[in-house]
């Protein structure tokens, strides 16, 4: 069972909820200079961040070789995979790793023919499940306490790694015994629907130089679960295991992981492709699915806000997502309603010149209305489009003459979406709605 946040926690979301409507009403009262002011100052501050690491030749996020090229053990679980099966050891056999593998499938109840393929696959140990548990936490437990050696691989059963991936992640536990976990570049598998690009974008600019910008900060509130490496003894000493419980296994583990101050890394040279949703209604499933594990998360650890222990995640990474997806909310409700105020008024001027006119439909831009959140509002975007395609060339990915029309998509109109399904997320976890784990990438 999912687990929800008891009655007084939800009474601070509910405390949250006032203040992000009495700060929507304050904006009718602020001057419109001071509220791009602010969100342009955090998209500076992200810009500045950028420009750092890709003048820095000591950047985090490149790959470490490992000098010692320890034994790891790959935990795959799976339900209802037999889509991607035969796919993903494709690409599991084409791992080039000097150390020793060995790889443990837990199968989870599946009933799609998963288990039947498992059973025919050499080189594996298949543990097998009487009955599907529900979540990713629980084969994953299970995986990890039979694991032979102290390096655990998590890997999704719908995510295909380069040869090279475990090269190159390796060498950041060799030197610093508090790097607890270490995770990769995630990408989507597919690129061809406009859906899918939309999502290849996204993983892009959160999860490549942006996501290494945090953990050089040690600032880093989740890492992509379908791909990372994480120390056995490690997981034993902060409790034993991903939470079964929980919505956002991954981001859980993570908080828990710094909570007890270990490092979590990111190298995003290391490239795993992973299945998407591939209908934007899966992809608003998946990602209620993240933000309410978010807000679960960030409520339950709510003492590492402004932690002196935590320094750089309690004083930067905790306060500067929380407070930053709560402004953009209402932000973004403030921009929607100054848009459809400036576009009401800009046709009854026009409107009404074309009155005086006698010409019905007939609109002139001989004195347009133009108002100075226009201007602002179009030098924002332009600064997000600079964002993004740092974003991009931090991959080396170059864009086609569709991605142009996705990137524009995302500038202009994914922030809504995004901001959307967090509102609901946000108000559901309130409430206390009850949710479960939804495999929705295939």
């Amino acid at each position: 069972m999912i687990q929800l946040l008891e009655f007084k926690e939800r009474l601070i979301l509910l405390a949250i909820f006032a203040f992000m409507l009495l700060f929507l009403a304050a904006t009718f009262f602020i001057p419109v200079f001071l509220l791009v002011f602010v969100s342009a100052a955090l998209w500076l501050f992200v810009m500045i961040v950028y420009f750092l690491l890709l003048v820095d030749k000591r950047v985090e996020g490149h790959a470490k070789r490992s000098k010692y090229s320890p034994p790891v053990s790959i935990i795959v679980p799976v339900y209802n995979s037999i889509g991607t099966l035969k796919k993903f050891f494709e690409y599991v056999k084409k791992i080039n790793y000097s150390g020793k593998i060995e790889i443990i499938c837990v199968e989870d109840g599946s009933t799609d023919g998963s288990r039947e393929f498992l059973e025919k696959v050499k080189g594996i140990r298949l543990i097998k499940c009487k009955k599907n548990s529900g979540c990713k936490a629980t084969p994953l437990n299970k995986g990890i306490a039979l694991a032979k050696y102290e390096y655990v691989v998590c890997l999704d059963s719908d995510t295909y790694p380069e040869p090279e991936i475990l090269n190159k992640m390796m060498g950041y536990f060799d030197d610093d015994p508090k790097v607890g976990a270490v995770g990769s570049m995630i990408l989507p598998d597919k690129n061809k629907s406009i859906v899918q690009k939309i999502q290849y974008i996204e993983y892009a600019m959160g999860l490549g130089l942006w996501a290494s910008a945090l953990s050089a900060l040690n600032s880093r509130t989740t890492i992509p679960g379908a791909m990372v490496v994480m120390r056995k003894k490690v997981i034993k000493e902060i409790g034993g295991g991903f939470d079964p419980d929980n919505l956002t296994e991954d981001m859980e583990i993570v908080m828990r992981l710094q909570k007890h101050g270990y490092k979590v890394k990111t190298c995003f040279e290391a490239l795993a492709l992973t299945d998407v949703p591939n209908t934007l209604k899966k992809m608003f499933i998946q990602r209620e699915r993240w933000f309410r594990g978010r807000i679960f998360n960030l409520i339950k650890y709510k003492e590492l806000f402004f932690s002196r222990k935590n320094f750089d995640l309690g004083f930067f990474g905790l306060p500067y997502l929380f407070f930053l997806e709560i402004l953009s909310v209402v932000l973004i409700l403030r921009v929607v309603i100054m848009f459809f105020a400036d576009a009401l008024n800009f046709l009854q001027v026009e409107s009404t010149v074309a009155g005086l006119s006698g010409s019905f439909g007939y609109f002139t831009f001989q004195n347009p209305v133009i108002s100075p959140f226009m201007v602002i509002a179009v030098a924002s975007y332009a600064f997000m489009f600079v964002y993004y395609f740092l974003a991009l060339h931090a991959i080396h990915f170059k864009p086609q003459a569709l991605d142009y029309l996705v990137i524009l998509i995302n500038v202009l109109l994914y922030p809504y979406f995004i901001c959307f399904v967090y509102f609901e997320s946000f108000l559901k976890e309130m409430i206390g709605t009850g949710s479960k784990w939804v495999r929705v990438s295939t």
